[in-house]
């Protein structure tokens, strides 16, 4: 299933036939929900799953369902790469922009590794530890889906001691 729909996912966004419901929304209510629904998938291992949530974040225009696909996409990517240890995600608000990092205490990412990361059919050879295969379309499709919503994703990694994946999503002035 997950293949499928990330090549139907792919193939709407490189069309641009993908339909975006962007409204107002609160990001840490989104978190709040990846945080319920992904619990259990991170615990089954040896892994803590933290939250940290700016109480003072205002709320961001951003099509709810897509931004819960880039969330649960990079907590996925996460567990696959963290036998033991942490999954830590945080919202903090920043200048004009809404940060949201996945920080894992994982086996982290090669140097070279981290400018292919955002690629399309990209799968890193990261050895034993990768518990599932995928399509390597998942972070290719957050990505096209954080730039559809004018914000940028990136990653920052040191093999050996974990990886945290970034996005932010503008705050737009309100006027009224």
């Amino acid at each position: 299933n997950r293949l499928i729909n990330d090549i139907l996912d792919f193939e709407k966004l490189e069309s641009g036939k993908m339909a975006f419901n962007i409204q107002e929304n609160d990001i840490n209510d989104a978190v709040t929900e990846i945080e319920k629904t992904m619990r259990s998938v991170v615990e089954q291992g040896k892994i803590d799953l933290l939250v940290e949530l700016d109480k003072n974040v205002p709320k961001v225009k951003f099509d709810r369902d897509k931004i819960l696909q880039v969330l649960t996409n990079l907590v996925n990517n996460a567990v696959k790469f963290t036998e033991k240890g942490f999954i830590k995600i945080k919202v903090e608000h920043e200048d004009n922009v809404v940060k949201v990092s996945v920080r894992d205490s994982g086996i982290g990412i090669k140097e070279e590794d981290l400018p292919r990361l955002f690629g399309k059919f990209e799968q890193l050879n990261t050895g034993v530890l990768r518990k599932t295969g995928g399509t390597g379309l998942g972070l290719s499709i957050c990505k096209d889906i954080i730039a559809k919503h004018n914000g940028k994703i990136w990653a920052e990694s040191k093999y050996g001691e974990g990886s945290a994946f970034i996005f932010v999503l503008p705050v737009r002035e309100q006027r009224g």
